[in-house]
């Protein structure tokens, strides 16, 4: 698998360039890369966030067919995952749904001590704690003190989970989400930088390695800006900051034409 470059101070040096994985089966790849390391390290609930391409997309609307169109692109995904994490053909065939959100594609499967579990809802989450191996200690992700996994090194996935929080959200649905440890992450970010200047960066993670912010420059490649210490997800204000920070610096010198072409691509 591809090796993550990792740059922990910010605007210095900039030489490494950050190599993400060039391919949606690389991608995969190291997803599992991931939840196996996180197995070993007696992890048993965790989530993984990963981008689909688009399909059939409209001027209007990238995803006409709504979630079930998603279910129908993710699903080769998984099959990649579940092929890196020695699933079998059977496990793999399944097609099986939670009850509470058969509607909304939560898709379940289940083979070699790893549970998966794609698009989970809030509606689901009274199911997801069943599924959880460990109960009630699992949902805070502990593990004894020995280091020992009591359920054989079992864990339960989300894969790309649509509980988006607000200020309305549920206390559970606040709780359910943040017990889960991202495993995996690769996310595009759009941010502005002095003068509502647009930039273009990624929030990348691999566990057990750590949150990275980088950011895209010419031919599609990113520079390494900061790595976070710890394994909570970085507050989003502040990598707003970082990105503001240096695109103050970066592009300091843009010219008029050179501004003008960032906000309006097709100038």
């Amino acid at each position: 698998h591809l090796k993550l470059l990792l740059q922990p101070t910010l605007l210095r040096d900039r030489s490494s360039l950050v190599e993400i994985p060039p391919s949606i089966s690389a991608m995969m790849k190291e997803a599992a890369l991931s939840i196996i390391s996180a197995r070993e390290n007696g992890l048993q609930f965790g989530r993984i966030d990963v981008p689909i391409p688009v399909t059939a997309g409209t001027e209007l609307d990238d995803w006409p067919g709504g979630i079930k169109q998603k279910y129908s692109t993710l699903l080769p995904m998984l099959g990649e995952l579940m092929k890196e994490l020695n699933f079998s053909a059977e496990a793999m065939a399944e097609r099986r749904f939670l009850p509470e959100g058969k509607d909304d594609a939560v898709g379940l499967w289940t083979d070699n001590g790893v549970t998966l579990v794609c698009f989970p809802t809030p509606e689901s989450i009274e199911a997801l704690n069943a599924l959880i191996p460990t109960k009630p200690s699992a949902i805070n992700n502990d593990v004894p003190s020995n280091g020992t996994n009591p359920n054989n090194g079992d864990i339960l996935v989300l894969v790309n989970h649509q509980i988006f929080l607000n200020s309305f959200s549920k206390q559970t649905s606040k709780d359910f989400l943040e017990s889960a440890k991202i495993i995996y992450m690769l996310e595009k970010l759009n941010v502005k930088g002095p003068k509502s200047m647009p930039v273009n960066g990624l929030m990348y993670r691999k566990y057990p390695q750590p949150f990275q912010i980088s950011r895209r420059i010419g031919g599609g490649q990113y520079v390494p800006l900061k790595s976070f210490t710890t394994d909570d997800l970085p507050k989003m204000a502040d990598v707003e900051q970082i990105f503001f920070d240096d695109s103050a610096v970066r592009d300091s010198d843009l010219s008029l034409f050179e501004r003008l072409k960032r906000q309006l691509p097709n100038f």
